[in-house]
């Protein structure tokens, strides 16, 4: 979808959240339903218009993305955004936190436009209420503007010492913990922007990552808020992940559970990502039994439909994998890529649920589950689908990679494409050699070669069972060295997937 249509749909959404009667507001409605803009409206928001060229082909059959047809679209961006100034976002869906978070910044709107008109003393008023609401729900940079606002209208307008003098000590701590949130959202960002599109952790990235740990731990003995625990809590866990130690990683996750479950209100944001990182915490320590009772605690904070929602969900997707429970990882790969908002997901998740998807696949056509028909479709997987659906992940050679190179191999071996499999070996000989010649890659070393075994085994089942004795030992006993999660390269435990494959050659011919 392009961009400006995809920009106009996630608005659409966003809006319909809160306002059911959006449509009425757009003009569709008896009278209005013939309207160019509804039509646009309505378009976008089935998911018929995916293009400009065939948005504008059926408003204005003789223009070919002309001016017309961008004035319309700028028309339903304009009406949108005033909708959504002018609506009451206090859903009944919202918490009270986002209630309080969307009326102080219309609040806050008032604030200036009333001192901008002169309006000052309806303004003060405004000011001092906002700024109460602003402390109780840690909004401090809208404190911290509040305060500068006041001091200086007590300073300039009244000449009040002490109104002056008060305002200025409330504007130097908000001040202070607006410095410390600002230093620990950087020390945040640091460590996680090379992983936006890689699941490899870069050379070099622990000394960092130790660096940040040691500076946000300084950080928290300077002050507390919401968001400097929460960007403290999201460095200390990348930090304990990254060592793979996943028992300090959960310990860090239920302590800043304890802090905010006590605040005075609901924080759901730093509660629903510190539960995710918990089912993570869980899932690489295979806790799996704790899966339910997570899901019962993240229901309570999960949007559905949101970024996180779609996270957790692929998490819960893959323990369900782990355990074995295919039918429930098939529900919910329909119920994700299902969902309205999946299309609005960025490309880097998009394509971890395309790989999930591939696994479903081979489970599929290997029929180790059963699944329905109308809820997940064989016909709907094409290699070279796949391989345009994966071509962020393709060029990081290590992390999700090593996944995608297997599972292709994988599927050509289940769907007996035998001369297919085999001009591959080569290609997989030299991937392994190239990039995963590290102890860190040795179990993926071996899970390739047991697969490399099966074609120069000639499809027979009982020899390249019988060769590989040894190498399903060194499997189960070698351990992903990987600084990669468990659950971001071995979607499928491969010991799962050679299992699964044992049993499909035993019927199969062993010719090639």
């Amino acid at each position: 979808m392009a961009k400006e249509l995809e920009e106009l749909k996630e608005l659409i959404m966003a809006m319909e959240q809160h306002y059911p009667d959006l449509g009425t507001i757009i003009g569709v409605n008896e009278k209005k339903s013939a309207s160019k803009l509804a039509k646009l409206y309505q378009g976008i928001a089935s998911g018929d218009y995916l293009s400009d060229e065939v948005a504008s082909a059926q408003l204005y059959a003789d223009e070919l993305v002309g001016s017309s047809y961008r004035k319309l679209k700028f028309s339903l961006r304009e009406k949108l955004i005033n909708a959504l100034l002018n609506s009451d976002l206090k859903s009944k869906e919202a918490n009270e936190y986002q209630k309080a978070y969307y009326d102080s910044y219309k609040q806050w709107a008032a604030v200036k436009i009333l001192f901008g008109k002169n309006a000052n003393i309806a303004a003060v008023t405004q000011a001092l209420k906002l700024l109460k609401l602003s402390e109780r729900f840690e909004f401090n940079a809208m404190a911290m503007g509040l305060a500068s606002t006041l001091r200086i209208h007590y300073a300039i307008r009244e000449g009040d010492l002490d109104k002056f003098a008060h305002y200025t000590k409330r504007y130097d701590f908000y001040l202070g913990l607006f410095r410390l949130e600002g230093k620990a959202e950087e020390l945040y960002l640091d460590s996680v922007i090379a992983e936006v599109n890689s699941k490899e952790q870069k050379s070099g990235a622990m000394p960092a990552l130790e660096d940040a740990f040691q500076q946000i731990s300084a950080l928290l003995q300077k002050g507390h808020s919401y968001r400097l625990n929460l960007y403290a809590a999201l460095v200390q866990f990348s930090y304990f992940s990254a060592k793979k130690d996943y028992t300090a990683a959960k310990e860090v996750c239920k302590a800043h559970i304890d802090y905010f479950t006590n605040k005075s209100y609901e924080a759901h944001v730093p509660l629903q990502i510190l539960c995710y990182q918990l089912l993570i915490c869980c899932f690489n320590l295979k806790q799996f039994s704790e899966r339910i009772e997570l899901t019962q605690i993240c229901k309570r904070y999960m949007q559905e439909g949101s970024y996180n929602w779609f996270k957790y969900q692929e998490v819960l997707l893959q323990m369900a994998l782990y355990e074995g429970d295919y039918a429930s990882a098939f529900d919910i790969h329909y119920q994700a890529t299902k969902h309205p908002r999946f299309s609005l997901l960025p490309e880097n998740v998009t394509e971890v649920w395309m790989v999930i998807r591939a696994h479903l696949y081979f489970l599929a056509i290997s029929q180790a589950v059963e699944f329905n028909p109308k809820r997940f479709s064989i016909k709907s997987f094409r290699a070279k689908k796949f391989d345009n659906e994966t071509l962020l992940y393709s060029k990081d050679k290590r992390g999700l990679n090593i996944t995608i190179q297997i599972i292709q191999f994988v599927i050509l071996l289940v769907e007996k494409k035998r001369t297919e499999a085999i001009d591959q070996i080569e290609a997989l000989e030299q991937y392994a050699y190239r990039h995963l010649r590290k102890e860190e890659y040795l179990r993926h070393r071996i899970f390739i070669k047991m697969l490399l075994s099966i074609p120069l085994s000639a499809f027979n089942e009982p020899e390249f069972k019988k060769k590989n004795e040894q190498n399903l030992q060194k499997l189960n006993s070698a351990q992903s060295l990987t600084n990669a999660q468990l659950s971001e390269i071995e979607i499928l435990p491969y010991e799962s997937i050679w299992e699964i494959l044992c049993n499909v050659f035993q019927s199969l011919p062993s010719r090639a």
